[in-house]
This record gives C-alpha cells, sequence and structure tokens, in this order.
C-alpha cells in the first residue's frame, strides 16, 4: 500500500534547479533513508511533502486519514507549561475522545430509548478505541520514552522555557514518538543525542512498524535503522533496496558504469568526428562522412558525472603557546545558577582530550568558559 506518491516534482530556488522531475513512493512499513551532498535538496524536499513550500511543477499525493508526525525543531513552547503537560498534548485526540463520552453520559440523563441505545453504543465504541490505543497507560508510556531519550534526568516537572536547546530537541522528539503515527518523518534526529540515547532511538526505530522517512548525517546510525535508500543527485531521486553501505555499493557501481560509458562514447564521438574531418572533402568518401555525421547528430550525448568541489581548510597560526593551556581553580560552571561543584582542571599541550556527559550537565558552558566568552560563576581561569 502506498503511502505517499511523489510524481514529477520540480523547484527552483534562487535561479537554481534544487529538484528535477523528482519521484518517490513511500509503501507501508517501509523505513526510508534520504541521502545526498549537503544543498542538494532533502530538506527542501521534506518541506515540500509536508506543505510548507509549494512545488515549482508536479504532484504530492497522501494515503487518506493517515498521522503524519513531523519533528519540528522549530515548534513553539508555551511558558508556564511543564515537560509532563507538553508531552500529554501528544495524546489531545485522546482525551477528546474521553471527553465526548462524559458529554454523552450527560446527555443520557434526559433523552429518549432509542437515543439512549445510540449514546450507549457511541460510548462502547470510543471506550474500545480508547483502550486499543492504550490510553489508560498513557502515564507509563510518557516515562518509558521519557526516559529512554534521558528526559527524567532533566525532570518532567520542568517548564519548557528552561530548557537548553539540546533538552528543548529531546523534549520534541519524545513528543512525537509519543503520538505513534501512521507515518514519522525525522529530520536529524541524533542531534544533541549522547551515545547511549542515540542506541535507545536506534532500537525503537528498528521496532517501529509503521513507516518512516529520516534524513541524518549520522552514517552509522542511519544504516543501521533503514531498509529503503533515495539518493538525490543533481535534482534527481534514485531509490535503492537495502540499508546504506548496500546503497553505496550499489551506486559505486552504477557509477563506475556511467563513467565507462560515458568515456567509450567520448572514444566514438572523437572517431567519428576525426573520419569525418579527413573524409568530407574528398568526393569517393563524401557520402560516407555525411551519414556519419547525421549518425553523430542523433546521438544522444551522455553526461560526465558531477565531481563535489571539497572543501580546504587554511588556518592562521598563532605564536607558541607555553606548556599550559587552560588552568581552572576553584571553577563552578554556570549562568544564572550553578552546574556544577567547584573543580580544578589543567589542559597541557599537547594533550587530546574528550569530554564526556549526557546532554545539559555543562559540556558547551565548560568550552565557552575557558575560551573565556562566558565568566564563571566562581573560581578562576
Amino acid at each position: 500500500m502506498s503511502l505517499l506518491n511523489v510524481v514529477n516534482v520540480s523547484h527552483n530556488f534562487g535561479g537554481r534547479q534544487i529538484l528535477k522531475n523528482a519521484n518517490f513512493r513511500l509503501l507501508k512499513g517501509e523505513h526510508v533513508g534520504i541521502v545526498g551532498a549537503n544543498g542538494e535538496g532533502k530538506s527542501t524536499f521534506i518541506n515540500i511533502i509536508l506543505g510548507k513550500e509549494l512545488p515549482s511543477e508536479g504532484k504530492i499525493e497522501w494515503a487518506k486519514h493517515l498521522d503524519i508526525g513531523y519533528l519540528d525543531q522549530y515548534s513553539t513552547l508555551t511558558k508556564g507549561k511543564t515537560i509532563r503537560e507538553f508531552l500529554k498534548e501528544a495524546f489531545n485526540h485522546m482525551f477528546e475522545l474521553e471527553e465526548q463520552i462524559y458529554k454523552n453520559y450527560d446527555e443520557m440523563n434526559d433523552c429518549s430509548d432509542t437515543r439512549m441505545q445510540e449514546l450507549m453504543n457511541e460510548i462502547g465504541e470510543m471506550q474500545s478505541t480508547l483502550e486499543q490505543s492504550g490510553f489508560y497507560s498513557i502515564d507509563a508510556k510518557i516515562e518509558e520514552i521519557a526516559n529512554g531519550l534521558g528526559l527524567n534526568a532533566i525532570g518532567l516537572d520542568k517548564d519548557v522555557t528552561e530548557l537548553s536547546g539540546g533538552e528543548r530537541a529531546k523534549v520534541l522528539l519524545t513528543k512525537v514518538l509519543l503520538q505513534n503515527p501512521g507515518i514519522l518523518i525525522l529530520d536529524e534526529p541524533t542531534n544533541y543525542l549522547d551515545e547511549n540515547h542515540i542506541n535507545w532511538l536506534r532500537n525503537y526505530l528498528n521496532e517501529f512498524e509503521n513507516a518512516f522517512i529520516l534524513v541524518s548525517h549520522d552514517i552509522a546510525f542511519l544504516n543501521s535503522v533503514i531498509n529503503v535508500v533515495y539518493h538525490i543527485d543533481n535534482g534527481v531521486f534514485t531509490r535503492y533496496s537495502g540499508n546504506y553501505n548496500q546503497f553505496v555499493t550499489a551506486y559505486e557501481m552504477k557509477k563506475r558504469q556511467a563513467d565507462a560509458a560515458y568515456e567509450a562514447q567520448q572514444r566514438e564521438i572523437k572517431q567519428m568526428e576525426d573520419f569525418i574531418a579527413r573524409n568530407k572533402a574528398r568526393v569517393a568518401t563524401r557520402g560516407m562522412a555525411n551519414s556519419r555525421q547525421k549518425k553523430l547528430d542523433k546521438m544522444e550525448r551522455l553526461d560526465k558525472g558531477r565531481v563535489l568541489i571539497k572543501p580546504s581548510f587554511v588556518f592562521k597560526e598563532g605564536r607558541p603557546s607555553g606548556k599550559v593551556l587552560f588552568r581552572g581553580e576553584n571553577l563552578v560552571l554556570g549562568y544564572d545558577r550553578a552546574l556544577t561543584k567547584p573543580f580544578d582542571i589543567e589542559i597541557v599541550k599537547g594533550e587530546h582530550l574528550v569530554i564526556k556527559g549526557i546532554n545539559g550537565v555543562g559540556k558547551s558552558t565548560l568550552i565557552k568558559t575557558l575560551l573565556g566568552i562566558i565568566k564563571p560563576f566562581n573560581g578562576i581561569v
């Protein structure tokens, strides 16, 4: 069963054609990864299928009565609302159904026998829907997914407007997963997730029975959860079955074949042009030269594959530093409140360090404090 059909979609932006007669389909239960170089149109495509942008040409066809869940990093969070209250909004449709049940009971206080039976039937159907949807275990479901993505460490009673950027992203992702939609659309979901939470999300998506579309630069994560790849190159979508590693193998083979075909055609063109140049002036061979020219004119020219320009970096070199690069004494990290207990730190020239810890504990704050971007809550650097 096809959940989404994208037919001959083209889209231009700033004089450049981002999508060119792109075709895409999503079948029930497929786990699709969209891959391609930066700027090729992955996020633009997501915006188009969600109706946030209109394509220049083509059509988008969704299956009817399909619940779509989208991880929108720019959602507005209301001040005064706790994380738990925000997450419960994922079940608003169930609460509305519960409210209708209460209204039916109220109406039963004064109605005819016929209407009474109708109301009882409606209540039974709505009650069955709530039970099948797990309405009476919502709190346990919230706890399960919130814990998997590390929200319990933050505290579900915390105001959503007091969250850091990473914490906010986790809350939005948790809400989308709680909705359990018929199709899930995730754009860089592992941003702000640490290793344990990425592993949890990997297991969740592998067990997810419905379809999803995933855009991610985390190749290892992408490879472990998808079974279909759509590669976007020069505005055109190509579908591959299998995970990311299988796509790379198939794509490289296809590219080698295309390069070989292009080189073979170029050799053929050169030989024909050389023959025409040598024989078009001679009466005896002019007919053969004209015949070759007609063949050359009708030939469908193959395009040479694009070579992406690789970035290069040049860094200014400062004066040589001393042995100790950074030293913090009785250092406390924080903003309007302390994030850490006092600690000492010394970083010596030549050391290679990694700073690890769950989101929100102060890793980025430590870097900014050492660099003098922000002042320490206490202590000296």
